[in-house]
């Protein structure tokens, strides 16, 4: 039950960016609710779990994710980069592999 616990925990700062406030975070997972009845208080449940999780006040870290996100998105240069992919008509990314080149169009003569 525990190993569930920290799964969802995970789960829901990695969501949030590596950090949220305590408060929030207990909301958002329904600490003492469902899989997460009978663990007590979240705040004594996140301290038995100091490689996974830091205290800072209020606010939890999830220290795995700090260390990995570094790792697998690196920053870039540009402030005015895209922050999403565009967008076809039919809602879908594009890519520039994805684009089709226009088909001619043969005169019947």
């Amino acid at each position: 039950m525990e190993s569930k616990a920290v799964q969802i925990l995970r789960s829901e700062l990695e969501s949030a960016g590596g950090r949220a406030a305590m408060t929030s975070l207990s909301v958002k997972v329904k600490w003492g609710q469902q899989n997460l009845q009978g663990l007590g208080n979240i705040r004594k449940f996140l301290q038995k779990y100091p490689e996974v999780f830091s205290l800072d006040g209020t606010t939890v870290i999830l220290l795995q994710h700090s260390q990995s996100q570094e790792e697998e998105a690196p920053q870039t240069a540009s402030k005015s980069a895209p922050l999403k992919a565009p967008m076809q008509d039919d809602g879908k990314p594009t890519s520039k592999n994805s684009a089709k080149a226009p088909v001619p169009v043969v005169a019947a003569g």
